[in-house]
């Protein structure tokens, strides 16, 4: 009877530890992902509907920057773009439920087991809760998730945010001192010389190889002042966001194409163009002290010209002003000699 008894107060046991385990992992109920998760992605819509489309998805692309997706079984990993984001709004999705999407499947616990994109989206759209698909996927807790999709949300809000009148006057500033470094590179590069002495100045100053300067003025067709410009922003966000040079310059570079100013993309990436302002003006200098060097030589020959030519310049302006040059001094008359013998005759003849 004894015996009988604890048999079945193991079952009971085990079976409850299976229940809890079905619906809990480490600690987490599912119902409890849910209301979580759900909420932000509620915020994230919100804040999407005051500002532009497309600014919303750059912003999207740029949270998950650095990080590659696996999009379908098949696929190799790759990083997400702009294209992927609106494929999936067409598919019905918020941009809430596209940054949940995301979240859960970049930070899945195991990678030997990790759904592609488009699996767990099919689980989703089959009426699976967020909760459940976390468990499926082997999530123990979804504080990365979770952590993930608040900044999504603070990002977008941002995005979200009108620019400010600070903002729009670093702008203003930024435009024109750029605006001064360009006429003075346009100027100095007007020969192969001197337009590789500009090249070597601007990738100097902001510590980049000649040929990525040389690139966003062909092949982008940027001007010298928005080269320096984009190249300041660029160093903010690699520094920032722990991603490269190249990476930075791409997100800058959409934003610009897409028709934002300088001070909304500072804005929509958080930046402060204070800093930027400072790099701008550094390459300026820069630039001029270059031109300087150019100039030596001339003045040297025109100082040595002045050396072997007497100076006539108050003879030319006399003649300028139609004045008479002035008349050479006559020498003083010269006596003639004394005739001392021939005076003594002439008086005795007398």
């Amino acid at each position: 009877m004894g015996t009988c008894l604890r048999t079945m107060l193991l079952v009971t046991l085990v079976l409850t530890a299976t229940f809890v385990r079905g619906a809990t992992w480490g600690g987490e109920p599912l119902a409890k992902a849910d209301h979580e998760l759900a909420p932000q992605g509620q915020k994230i819509d919100q804040a999407a509907a005051r500002a532009e489309a497309s600014r919303v998805t750059a912003r999207l692309v740029d949270e998950w920057s650095g990080t590659r997706f696996k999009f379908d079984a098949t696929s190799d990993p790759r990083p997400l773009t702009s294209q992927d984001v609106q494929q999936l709004r067409d598919k019905g999705l918020g941009y809430g439920e596209i940054s949940i999407l995301l979240a859960l499947t970049a930070h899945q616990p195991d990678p030997a087991t990790a759904k592609s994109l488009n699996e767990v989206l099919a689980r989703r759209q089959a009426g699976t809760g967020w909760g459940e698909l976390a468990h499926e996927l082997g999530y123990r807790n979804l504080g990365a998730v979770i952590k993930r999709v608040k900044a999504t949300e603070r990002g977008v809000g941002r995005v979200a945010t009108p620019v400010s009148r600070e903002e729009q006057n670093r702008a203003a500033q930024l435009q024109a001192q750029a605006d001064r470094l360009h006429t003075r590179a346009t100027t100095a590069s007007a020969t192969p010389e001197g337009t590789w002495r500009v090249v070597r100045g601007l990738a100097q100053e902001f510590k980049v190889p000649e040929s990525t300067v040389t690139t966003l003025r062909g092949q982008k067709q940027l001007g010298f002042g928005e080269i320096a410009i984009v190249l300041g922003l660029a160093q903010e966000v690699a520094k920032r966001d722990k991603v490269s040079l190249e990476a930075a310059i791409d997100r800058v570079l959409a934003r610009r194409q897409a028709g934002a100013g300088w001070g909304q993309i500072a804005h929509d990436l958080d930046l402060k163009l204070g800093k930027v302002v400072s790099e701008v003006q550094k390459a300026d200098r820069r630039l001029a002290a270059i031109q300087r060097t150019d100039k030596p030589e001339k003045g040297k020959v025109e100082k040595e010209e002045k050396a072997e030519k007497p100076d006539r310049r108050g003879e030319v302006e006399r003649l300028e002003k139609g004045e008479r040059p002035e008349k050479m001094e006559r020498p003083e008359k010269m006596e003639r000699p004394e005739r001392s013998g021939h005076s003594e005759r002439m008086e005795k003849v007398k």
